[in-house]
């Protein structure tokens, strides 16, 4: 862990050897050392807008696969959902013209609850592994394309926005 101190109104950064393994403890580091470290670093992040632009579309069309993929899927439970509507209403009505037992019809409803409860579960466990919507795909995607200016945006930034950064 690093930490700073202000002395002589200069920041200057040192280890707080934390885990009691750093031998550099208490050397300390001028904060215009630290950013030019940090933004030569920054610099190693840098990607080819070209590639960055061919992954994006490469995800896009995967992303488009999955999607058929999963609609295919929802479409299917909702049916069986469907499905499970229209036995209950028949089963109902046959307990109700007096055709079906009590017990027989408790048995069934039972069933087809259980069955309702596992459908939409699995509706639910279909939702979570959906693919990334077209909002955070965007967001990871500027993630790439800052650190293509993040050694830049480092160097001239205030000290939340170096934080922010880092993060």
């Amino acid at each position: 862990a690093i930490t700073a101190d202000t002395k002589k109104g200069f920041q200057y950064y040192y280890c707080t050897n934390g885990k009691s393994i750093c031998t550099d403890q208490r050397k300390y580091m001028r904060s215009e050392v630290v950013d030019e470290l940090l933004s030569t670093l920054f610099q190693e992040l840098e990607i080819n807008e070209e590639i960055i632009e061919i992954s994006a579309e490469a995800y896009r069309q995967k992303n488009a696969d999955k999607n058929i993929y999963t609609d295919n899927a929802k479409k299917q439970l909702l049916d069986e959902l469907e499905s499970l509507s229209v036995k209950e209403s028949t089963l109902v009505d046959g307990f109700t013209s007096q055709l079906i037992k009590k017990p027989l019809f408790e048995e069934k409803m039972k069933q087809i609850e259980n069955n309702r409860v596992t459908i939409n579960n699995q509706l639910r466990e279909l939702d979570k592994k959906c693919a990334v919507s077209e909002s955070t795909f965007e967001q990871i995607k500027n993630v790439f394309k800052q650190g293509n200016t993040a050694s830049n945006e480092y160097i001239t930034a205030t000290d939340e926005a170096k934080r922010k950064l880092l993060e």
